[in-house]
């Protein structure tokens, strides 16, 4: 199966210490990308999944400055389940936004550590350039957090936005896309948010890795006859 990229039932807002994304299906053995949004003056408490087994997360980046606090935390070979949420615990009321993702398709270590990159651009279009991807089938994911001007849509000219929400007169807002590759040459995912003036957006960028597939026949050299498929 070729990895992709979907949101995992809907994006979640409020206005207090807590955000809880929407429940959707997860598959077991997808990976899991939690990406959420909140208040500068607060900082994280927890970030947990329910849903999927005993799975946790693991946060790849947490992002202080910028208009709008920024973190991700991803879960590779999710256990899965039918009713799947994330939620995150903040300090303090932080109007937070989240948004749960899954990637289908991917390898069991699917995520590409050495392709991230963390970062700011305050004019936009807002930009971030990828690291080198260590494979050539990805699925490249990208969030930002761009919270000056009134509520206004995410948009991007080359990524498919999958999720996140514009609504920044009531919340700190994010927007989360996918680009799904076949190279291992850098990406430069590009974001503009309407009505949005340009200040320090906090940005993060990095890949998910296709399962390798799977093995074909080969011929027993001995006997002439089809051997067991192999496994990769």
């Amino acid at each position: 199966m070729a990895v992709d990229a979907s949101i995992v039932g809907t994006t979640g807002t409020n206005t207090g210490a807590s955000v809880t994304t929407g429940a959707g299906a997860v598959t077991a053995g997808d990976t899991l990308v939690f990406c959420f949004c909140y208040d500068p003056s607060r900082t994280i408490s927890s970030a947990t999944l329910s849903g999927s087994g005993s799975d946790t997360l693991t946060q790849i980046a947490n992002l202080t400055t910028g208009n709008g606090r920024l973190a991700v935390y991803v879960k590779e070979n999710a256990t899965g389940g039918a009713s799947v949420t994330a939620t995150a615990t903040l300090s303090g009321a932080a109007f937070p936004t989240a948004t749960l993702i899954k990637c289908t398709g991917a390898a069991t270590a699917s995520y590409d550590s050495a392709s991230l990159v963390t970062g700011t651009d305050s004019a936009t279009p807002y930009t971030i350039t990828s690291g080198t991807f260590a494979q050539a089938n990805n699925v490249v994911i990208a969030c930002i957090a761009q919270n000056t001007g009134p509520t206004g849509n995410y948009a991007s000219s080359n990524f498919t936005i999958i999720g996140g929400t514009g609504d920044v007169d009531n919340f700190w807002t994010h927007s989360i896309a996918k680009l799904v590759v076949s190279a291992t040459t850098a990406v430069t995912p590009s974001f503009t948010r309407t009505n949005s003036t340009n200040s320090a957006s906090n940005m993060v960028v990095f890949g998910v890795k296709e399962a390798a597939a799977g093995g074909g026949f080969i011929v027993n050299p001995l006997t002439g006859r089809l051997a067991q498929p192999l496994i990769n």
